[in-house]
């Protein structure tokens, strides 16, 4: 009985665990993009980014 138990408990925490990768994950780092540079009419304005303070920039055109 007590096995049983210790199983569906185990099945229950993958199950979250899952649920987690495959839902909230994919959507955790989208808010880090919102203050990168984006392109306006193929210019591309980098005045005001610090590469030291603010990383790199992705130009993979997205």
């Amino acid at each position: 009985m007590e096995r049983k138990r210790r199983i569906r408990v185990t099945v229950m925490i993958m199950m979250m665990l899952a649920w987690i990768a495959l839902f909230v994950l994919p959507f955790a780092g989208l808010s880090a993009d919102k203050d990168k540079p984006m392109a306006q009419d193929g210019v591309l304005d980098l005045r005001d980014w610090s590469f030291d303070r603010d990383g790199t920039v992705r130009l993979n055109g997205g």
